[in-house]
């Protein structure tokens, strides 16, 4: 119910990211009720096989959206622009990448691009279409350090799930909440950060100590 609520004072909000977020845990939730024993390994493979598709799949979620004519929320339609630009970047180096950090040399600007700058105003015309990141890590995982590096992160996530128990191994607050963190995480992977933004990572790295702390907790009523 909680989250229902989220979803929806977000939308009223208009604040899209966020509620995709939401919408991401929900999804997550379900996941794993109608699956209970492998349900968390299926969304660990699920972000890996995302993250080593991503110029693919989310290229081709772009020429959709533009065959379409769907009109994107502003800061999606930004977004979208941006991730135009980065798989061009990535077919330019497509095995090594552009080195770390690279995206924050990538200074072209809207006045480069004049069919984008038609649905402007003129002042963005001075605005770097990629603003010091893609706002979608995995892209810039791709862009930054090729199929090499996005090979060795996705085999990184799937390990990680793999390991974990089974999930009818945990009880089921646990089982929750870590599907709803990698839900949450994912949200913000795809939305938001650059990969190398020091405090999202440490925000994850408390999230997952909170988990092993509830773990540990004795809850007899949900065991």
């Amino acid at each position: 119910v909680a989250v229902l609520a989220s979803v929806a004072s977000f939308a009223l909000l208009g604040v899209s990211a966020a509620m995709f977020g939401a919408i991401l845990m929900l999804v997550a939730f379900l996941v794993v009720r109608v699956f209970p024993k492998y349900g968390l390994r299926g969304l660990f493979t699920f972000a890996a096989a995302y993250l080593l598709s991503a110029p693919l799949l989310i290229g081709g979620l772009l020429g959709l959206v533009k065959a379409a004519g769907i009109n994107l929320p502003g800061s999606f339609q930004s977004r979208a622009w941006s991730w135009e630009v980065v798989i061009g970047k990535i077919g330019e180096a497509p095995l090594q990448g552009h080195g770390i950090e690279a995206s924050k040399t990538w200074q072209e600007t809207y006045a480069e691009y004049p069919d984008w700058m038609a649905q402007l105003p003129d002042f963005w015309a001075y605005y770097p279409v990629v603003p010091g990141h893609p706002h979608n890590m995995a892209l810039q995982i791709w862009a930054e350090t090729g199929l090499i590096g996005a090979a060795l992160a996705s085999l990184a996530i799937l390990l990680l799930g793999w390991t974990l128990p089974l999930g009818d191994r945990l009880r089921v607050d646990v089982r929750y909440a870590t599907a709803g963190m990698l839900a949450a995480a994912l949200c913000l992977f795809s939305f938001s950060y650059s990969v190398w933004n020091e405090a999202f990572w440490a925000t994850l790295a408390l999230a997952v100590g909170a988990l092993f702390l509830l773990s540990r907790r004795v809850r007899d009523s949900l065991a």
